[in-house]
């Protein structure tokens, strides 16, 4: 029952990163949108996009291989492999966001991001904590 409980948290997180990724701005470059600036150049949104999508992308996948476990009530130790799994690419997609955030107007998505790791990070250690130590 844990398990599943903690699956599903992890599956709501991945669902908020997933739908803070995919916010798009509607405004002119260079001005402010809800949730981030956008950056001044075409071309450099182009980049942006093109270094955070594959993370996005596979911090999603890795989403929704945590929730097909749940949905099977997978072992314990499965499903803590598979939010391994998630963790490492939430991590990256961070650091991506952390290293890129100025020039790409990803603050506010980092600090998002930052807030679900944190999540992430609870329901990990107390799916995959040894029983006894």
């Amino acid at each position: 029952m844990i398990i599943r409980l903690l699956v599903s948290l992890i599956i709501a997180v991945v669902t908020i990163l997933v739908d803070q990724a995919h916010a798009q701005p509607s405004e002119p470059p260079g001005t402010l949108s809800g949730t981030f600036v956008v950056p001044p150049s075409s071309e450099l949104a182009a980049a942006c996009h093109k270094g955070f999508a594959p993370l996005r992308d596979e911090a999603e996948r890795r989403g929704r291989l945590v929730k097909a476990a749940s949905e099977r009530k997978a072992p314990r130790d499965e499903a803590c492999q598979l939010i391994g799994s998630f963790r490492e690419a939430e991590l990256r997609m961070i650091r991506y966001v952390d290293a890129n955030s100025a020039k790409c107007g990803l603050q506010d998505i980092a600090t998002r991001l930052k807030a679900g790791r944190a999540k992430t990070e609870e329901m990990h250690r107390r799916l995959c904590a040894v029983p006894g130590v």
